[in-house]
């Protein structure tokens, strides 16, 4: 058990102008960290021809802010490459790093929150319903049902306010961390086995919304299966090609017939935004390592003057049981440590298979 406060940390402070500078790098901040860790190593079963031993391993950490640059909050950025919402980072004195802030999604607007104007052709929303078209500016004509939804947490009005309408969304700490393994030996085979996991983090997967936007560059890139026909709310009509939700061809009937089923929003947008769609449960257990080896009996290995020689296979990254979406959960791209947790195309770890010999003289 643990507790340890380090201070003097490193941090980036806005200096007074007439330095020259905007900010430079200053020993401000305070961090404490409390924690407890537990080791258990057991010999289970040892005998002649057979032995059976385990381990297990699980940590507990938390930590608080205790100081910044004398500030109670500092706005940090994950370097992600959504256009709004990009200061995705809070630190707060008096709680954890590793805040996510952000947007929170209400699914997407429906045809009742609108209402169409057939003298404009365009979609005009309807008294008290949350907008949003201020925050995404550039979103133009495609503003209307099937865009994405924020939910409005605060403030006077229906207007998405980016100053009371975002929150803590996520925390990229883990509640706790551990693994396990078992090691066992029958006559002359052996096996080795090691787990591990971590529980309760989340993680931001910036690739989850670069990937299911149709928004400035990100149009010249592919789009994931999230995205397909069969899951999208659509614009076009697949018998004319023509774009049927505003201006000369709008066929409102026609939209709301096309997108009875429809489960996610429309991927075209001015704008990619970051909520909490993009933000997951990163928890997860993984089979890390398998050895199994087999050592030849003496009587065979002495006839060619080898004390010991051993044949063995291993295999690494077997298996991950996790929910998250991404390639792997077990990941943090950004540079920096007041932003841990974010998946922004990031590689996996590779399995690996090994094979060898162990050979004594």
């Amino acid at each position: 058990y643990y507790i340890k406060t380090t201070k003097d940390l490193l941090l980036g402070a806005d200096v007074p102008a007439s330095s020259g500078y905007s900010s430079a790098t200053l020993n401000v901040g305070k961090l404490r960290n409390k924690g407890f860790e537990l080791t258990l190593e057991t010999i289970n079963i040892k005998q002649k021809n057979f032995s059976w031993t385990s381990n297990f391993n699980i940590a507990f950490n938390r930590n608080r802010v205790d100081a910044l640059d004398g500030n109670s909050v500092m706005i940090h950025s994950s370097g992600s490459s959504a256009d709004i919402g990009k200061d995705d980072y809070r630190v707060f004195v008096g709680q954890e790093l590793g805040l996510i802030y952000g947007y929170v999604t209400d699914g997407m607007y429906s045809f009742d929150d609108f209402t169409y104007n057939p003298e404009t052709k365009k979609w005009v929303i309807n008294e008290g319903v949350p907008d949003c078209s201020s925050v995404i500016t550039t979103s133009g004509s495609y503003f209307g049902p099937g865009h994405i939804k924020l939910r409005k947490l605060g403030g006077e009005g229906t207007q998405i306010d980016p100053d009371v309408d975002r929150t803590v969304i996520g925390n990229a700490l883990p509640k706790h961390t551990g693994g396990f393994g078992l090691n066992v030996q029958w006559k002359d085979f052996d096996l080795a086995a090691m787990f591990n996991w971590s529980y309760g983090n989340d993680i931001l997967n910036a690739n989850k919304i670069d990937f299911t936007t149709y928004a400035g560059s990100k149009r010249y890139q592919n789009v994931s299966s999230l995205m397909s026909l069969e899951n999208r709310f659509t614009t076009i009509d697949p018998a004319t090609g023509n774009n049927i939700f505003y201006g000369d061809n709008a066929n409102p009937d026609l939209l709301m017939e096309l997108n009875r089923n429809a489960r996610i929003w429309s991927p075209i947008m001015g704008q990619t935004i970051l909520t909490d769609w993009a933000v997951e449960d990163g928890s997860f257990l993984r089979f890390s390592n398998l050895t199994i080896g087999y050592t030849l009996p003496k009587i065979f290995t002495r006839k060619f003057g080898v004390q010991n020689l051993r044949v063995y296979a291993t295999g690494n990254n077997l298996f991950c049981w996790t929910a998250y979406s991404g390639q792997d959960p077990e990941v943090s791209t950004s540079k920096s440590n007041l932003s841990p947790g974010i998946d922004n195309s990031a590689y996996p770890k590779a399995r690996s298979y090994v094979f060898g010999l162990n050979v004594t003289f």
